[in-house]
């Protein structure tokens, strides 16, 4: 199509270095975009995170979002379009880091826009095609997630983002109506899904429902029964693999303070 491709690399967390790349563009071919799309993982809960793991994960996507801000403030650019995640904006279990790095990149979008310049954050469900940052989740991890895109929706999404006002847009496959059959539909999705209310009676009580299940039971199984509960579902969201306490929490029964 006439055009010419030309690789640079180069780190784009390194601020000069990243400079030398931007003032190696010749005049006659004048820069006029950017899309930001580099990234790395070091996945654990928030817990486990030290400086070193908050750092490695931030130098290529946040750290870079803002030296390409910095350094290009004073151009006139058509496209400032970074790839963050919805990770950023649903929360993921066990990518404490990654969500605060990708959040930086969604703020950075609105602070350019505020200003005046062309900005965007895109934040990606999964994609289908394993990468190095999907390539290690397991079978559990992708049922957890939901629907990926293919090659094919990616880049529809992406050119119907940019085609959109929002500073902050998210493309990302959602399973609506499996949602809605289920009832479990997360809070910051039930403006989009509608799920009709359901009455239960003492004669009709759904024996499945949490309800159901504590009817009939002692107080004290049913404290032991919610406990579990509590604590199966700050496991799912900390990405710990079970809910039960240690040996150590249950002899000092600190743990029962949650109720």
């Amino acid at each position: 199509m006439g055009a010419e491709a030309v690789a640079v690399a180069c780190d784009v967390s390194d601020r000069d270095a990243l400079a030398a790349v931007l003032d190696g563009i010749p005049a006659e071919h004048a820069l006029t975009g950017i899309v930001h799309t580099a990234g790395v993982v070091d996945d654990g809960v928030f817990a486990s995170m030290t400086p070193e793991r908050v750092g490695a994960v931030f130098a290529p996507k946040a750290d870079a979002a803002l030296h390409l801000h910095e350094l290009t403030a004073s151009l006139d650019l058509a496209m400032f379009t970074s790839y963050s995640s919805v990770a950023a904006t649903y929360g993921s279990p066990g990518q404490a880091n990654y969500a605060a790095a990708n959040a930086v990149l969604d703020a950075l979008a609105h602070h350019r826009r505020a200003r005046g310049l062309a900005g965007q954050s895109l934040g990606w469900g999964l994609w289908g095609r394993a990468s190095d940052i999907s390539g290690h989740l397991s079978a559990t991890d992708l049922a957890r997630i939901g629907g990926a895109l293919s090659d094919e929706q990616g880049m529809a999404l992406f050119d119907a983002a940019l085609a959109s006002a929002p500073a902050h847009v998210l493309p990302v496959r959602l399973h609506l109506s499996e949602l809605k059959r289920r009832g479990d539909v997360p809070a910051l999705l039930r403006g989009l899904v509608r799920v009709p209310k359901r009455r239960a009676t003492a004669a009709a009580l759904d024996r499945s429902s949490l309800a159901g299940r504590l009817a009939g039971l002692s107080a004290a199984e049913q404290e032991r029964q919610l406990t579990a509960l509590v604590l199966g579902e700050v496991a799912g969201v900390l990405g710990h693999v079970s809910g039960r306490p240690s040996r150590r929490a249950v002899r000092s029964r600190s743990w029962a303070s949650i109720r």
